[in-house]
């Protein structure tokens, strides 16, 4: 399957968010910020990162760009997973660069289906 980065600063949700890829058949590559997530990226090539966005983490918002500008070629997808006090800033999270944002907290059927999609070949 594919290998994903996950971004996530909470402790509890970035695990159970690694054992629900890995029992799809995921590689999956964590961090628990930004700081370290474009080193991780150049590191591990993923094909989708998963940003989860909540008001104090704001600031991720920069990092679609980031990872986008490191591997131009490598075509990695960028989702930000927002949570619900940013629901309504969705088209800025998609001005920033990221492919998709979504509402967290999503059902582990929604999971599942979020990260397929986002792993179907572009057509």
């Amino acid at each position: 399957m594919a290998t994903i980065l996950l971004i996530e600063d909470e402790a509890v949700s970035r695990k159970l968010a690694r054992l629900a890829l890995q029992h799809a058949g995921h590689r999956v590559v964590c961090s628990p910020g930004a700081t370290d997530a474009v080193a991780l990226a150049r590191r591990h090539r993923p094909a989708l990162a998963m940003v989860a966005i909540a008001p104090q983490t704001e600031h991720y918002a920069m990092l679609a760009r980031a990872l986008k500008a490191d591997a131009p070629d490598a075509g990695v997808r960028v989702h930000a997973l927002l949570h619900r006090a940013l629901e309504a800033q969705q088209a800025r999270f998609l001005r920033e660069g990221f492919d998709v944002a979504a509402r967290k907290p999503l059902s582990l059927r929604e999971w599942y289906r979020h990260v397929l999609d986002a792993l179907r070949p572009l057509g």
